[in-house]
């Protein structure tokens, strides 16, 4: 009995979330760097820590990742809704989104996945081993979705979104951004952020 215990622990740790919402993202994993195999992005590795304002010269942004299995046609039935997601905050500098595509040429590519939707969004990451997948998976399965705000922390999760539901959770989170700092100018437009009606 005590061996099925230690072995159903075992399981559940392999398979848990180690993010779960509420929780921050660790400084170590802030720091892990990815590359990108597609889509602008001004280095060729991301970082969550460059959507960390405190440690990235002042410049907040929220952070929607998206987990895939080049595999799923759940995933490919979804790009479509992420790919409007990132068109309707292309002119907004505080939202971040990132793809990371497991199994690459399982059959698709990188840039055979990225063409699948409008050619040249969003950003998709070449890893290996499922890193994001193993930190921000939400129940153990693709498609995995994870916002995170400007202060590391894991807001929401889920296996799918609607441009509604998202476009809601992302407007609180930006509005959070400029609550959080009324005297400042998260924007550089020259008005507090607790008068900018503009941002």
């Amino acid at each position: 009995m005590l061996n099925y215990l230690l072995l159903l622990f075992g399981f559940n740790l392999l398979f848990s979330d180690y993010y779960n919402v509420g929780d921050t993202v660790s400084l170590y994993d802030q720091n892990l760097q990815f590359p990108i195999c597609y889509g602008e992005y001004p280095n060729n590795v991301f970082k969550l820590v460059d959507n960390n304002a405190e440690l990235n010269g002042g410049n907040p942004k929220i952070t929607v990742l998206r987990i895939n299995a080049s595999w799923w046609e759940f995933c490919i039935q979804s790009i479509e809704v992420f790919d409007e997601l990132v068109l309707n905050y292309s002119n907004n500098s505080y939202v971040s989104f990132i793809n990371e595509l497991d199994d690459q040429g399982q059959p698709y590519s990188c840039n055979q996945w990225g063409d699948l939707g409008v050619p040249g969004i969003p950003i998709i990451l070449n890893t290996n081993g499922c890193p994001i997948f193993d930190m921000f998976n939400h129940e153990n399965s693709y498609t995995s979705y994870a916002f995170i705000d400007h202060t590391m922390t894991v807001r929401y999760k889920s296996n799918d979104i609607s441009i509604y539901s998202a476009t809601q959770k992302i407007n609180q989170y930006i509005d959070e951004l400029y609550a959080s700092d009324p005297e400042g100018d998260v924007d550089g437009d020259g008005i507090n952020n607790n008068i900018d009606n503009c941002i």
